[in-house]
């Protein structure tokens, strides 16, 4: 009878220890939606989080995973596979023991890992993208495939500018904005001061608002929830019409409604010296997505052909060159630029001056008032 009274006792402590546990994560799921700030919110999901994994409750922050056993010829069930860390991937402090016990996996797990019915899945570390890119201190690089010219820029902007790269948010919904760090110049170097972008966001609005934010170190996923992802590691997600993709250190691949796809490169330094910046490269992967209307300081080319002409030498001076871009003709000289991590030479004609007549407008016309600002391009022009 003692026995009874022992074991009846067990039951009913592990019954309101379940009810706390339930009550505690509904608490946690209201709160995150009265939050003011998003450290706030980003606390009450991960309690509500580690709370739905602690009690094995299945709540919008978690799923559940049937597996089917694999039966063999002589009707018994086969061992379940071990899942091992590859070896270049050190097992992050989510993916230990004490952090979520053996008996949970493969049965109910966060979202970080599984977002609706995407799982989690290997990222190959090989990307092939364009050369249109903005990397760098930031050195614009815009690859016009018809006419078969490659064109360079540099942007000398101010530390915490935010400038837009990309706008089509009126037809795709896609806006991609990218943050300025400043850092100083090198010893020898012409420049004062460097700029090198920090942050870069990228926005969907179509069927509803979401977006990215990439920096060196993480990578926030703001979709039907608020997901923070490590740089470190290699995984991919899905969330509505964003899809991310990260190879550990090396680079995040952002894929929009599947014909829109840019690729971030991760900048870090080890042992940084004064000069150095962990910072970000921009380059557009898939732009069959964007519209034909689509501006920014890459986005406006996208459509674009161009041409180069030659004036005749006047006296002892070298022939001008003038590139041919909408109906204004800019002046530019002929230079190499290294891209992809200076795996790659590109040769390219320059325009200088911070792309003056080569782009729309003015420098001052692709400075936003925040990195998640979709508003449109205010329609300038540098006509000659």
């Amino acid at each position: 009878m003692q026995g009874l009274d022992s074991s009846l006792g067990s039951v009913a402590e592990d019954f309101v220890e379940h009810v706390w546990g339930f009550l505690s994560i509904k608490e946690g799921l209201r709160s995150r939606l009265r939050s003011q700030t998003s450290k706030e919110r980003e606390d009450h999901i991960q309690q509500a989080t580690n709370l739905s994994l602690t009690y094995h409750f299945l709540t919008p922050l978690t799923n559940m995973v049937v597996e089917k056993p694999e039966v063999l010829a002589d009707g018994t069930m086969a061992a379940a596979p071990t899942i091992r860390p590859a070896a270049d991937e050190a097992a992050s402090p989510a993916d230990t023991d004490d952090e979520q016990p053996q008996k949970l996996r493969g049965q109910i797990s966060s979202l970080s890992n599984k977002i609706g019915k995407d799982e989690r899945r290997p990222v190959t570390k090989s990307i092939v993208v364009s050369k249109t890119s903005a990397d760098g201190d930031p050195h614009f690089v815009v690859e016009f495939p018809l006419s078969k010219l490659t064109v360079c820029f540099n942007i000398n902007g101010e530390p915490g500018h935010v400038l837009r790269l990309v706008s089509d948010h009126k037809y795709s919904g896609v806006t991609v904005n990218g943050k300025l760090i400043g850092a100083p110049a090198p010893p020898g170097s012409h420049k004062q001061l460097r700029t090198y972008f920090s942050s870069i966001a990228i926005v969907a609005d179509h069927p509803r608002r979401t977006y990215i934010e990439v920096t060196p170190n993480k990578v926030i996923l703001d979709g039907r929830d608020r997901i923070v992802l490590p740089c470190h590691t290699t995984m991919a997600v899905d969330s509505d019409m964003l899809s991310v993709a990260i190879s550990g250190r090396s680079n995040v691949t952002v894929t929009v409604g599947g014909n829109i796809s840019f690729v971030i490169l991760l900048h870090q330094y080890k042992n940084p010296a004064p000069y150095q910046r962990d910072h970000l490269g921009f380059y557009i992967a898939n732009s069959t997505g964007l519209s034909h209307s689509c501006h920014g300081l890459l986005g406006q080319f996208l459509h674009e052909e161009v041409g180069v002409a030659q004036l005749p030498a006047q006296g002892d001076s070298n022939p001008s060159v003038f590139l041919k871009v909408k109906d204004r003709s800019v002046p530019v000289v002929r230079k190499s630029r290294r891209i992809y991590s200076g795996r790659q030479n590109v040769d390219c004609w320059f325009a200088r001056n911070n792309a003056e007549k080569l782009i729309d407008g003015h420098y001052e016309d692709y400075v936003t008032s925040h990195m998640f600002d979709t508003g449109e391009w205010p329609n300038g022009t540098n006509k000659v």
